[in-house]
């Protein structure tokens, strides 16, 4: 649920409108997380409107980001349009993919969520004016990669136009990573837990020693 973490403050920021699509789990997930996504954005399903030459089942089977935002090209001020109103030929597209990684090797992540997007992308520059790509990269034990850190912020997205100033970007890390630490707590305290008890279930059964002669 970390892209639900990162669709919180972005759907209620300025541009939050231009925040189209999020795949932040099911309808119990987002409540556990006071999660509310306004009506416009489409949630784990993508909308038919956004890529047309694709059918219904490709649209649910193909590999898409955790948040879609478009800009209009020539946006000025802030002004918010109806997207579907807008030609995709003036679409300015940004794919948002949030990643655990191995805390000291984050590299293999990044090119995991580069080439897993591909096809997604080459469909989409078929039809629009630029699709761009932002990988954020959350440590299993909480390491938070300043590289993609600056990356939030520098995010045309996540600039004056959404609100998203560095004191939102701080705070926006700082609960990833308290995040990352307690979900690495919870899977380490259940490995314990499974091996003790593994070791508890094979003493029941240690087999007796056999009788002397």
């Amino acid at each position: 649920m970390l892209s639900g973490s990162l669709s919180k403050p972005w759907t209620k920021a300025f541009l939050g409108k231009n925040i189209i699509f999020t795949d932040v789990g099911s309808e119990t997930q987002m409540a556990q997380q006071s999660l509310v996504l306004p009506a416009h954005v489409a949630n784990r399903t993508l909308p038919q409107w956004f890529l047309p030459n694709l059918s219904a089942d490709e649209l649910r089977s193909c590999s898409r980001p955790d948040a879609i935002c478009i800009l209009p090209v020539g946006t000025k001020n802030g002004h918010q349009r109806d997207i579907q109103a807008i030609q995709p030929s003036r679409w300015d597209v940004h794919l948002i993919e949030i990643r655990y990684c191995d805390d000291t090797r984050p590299e293999q992540q990044l090119a995991r969520a580069t080439e897993q997007l591909i096809r997604f992308k080459h469909a989409l520059a078929q039809q629009c004016h630029k699709v761009g790509q932002h990988t954020i990269l959350i440590g299993v034990m909480g390491t938070i990669y300043k590289s993609h850190t600056d990356q939030i912020h520098e995010l045309p997205l996540a600039r004056s136009k959404l609100g998203l100033d560095r004191c939102r970007v701080r705070k926006l890390t700082l609960d990833l990573n308290t995040r990352s630490i307690q979900n690495a707590t919870k899977i380490i305290n259940t490995s314990r837990r499974l091996k003790k008890s593994r070791k508890e279930h094979l003493a029941l059964f240690k087999p007796l020693p056999a009788p002397s002669s």
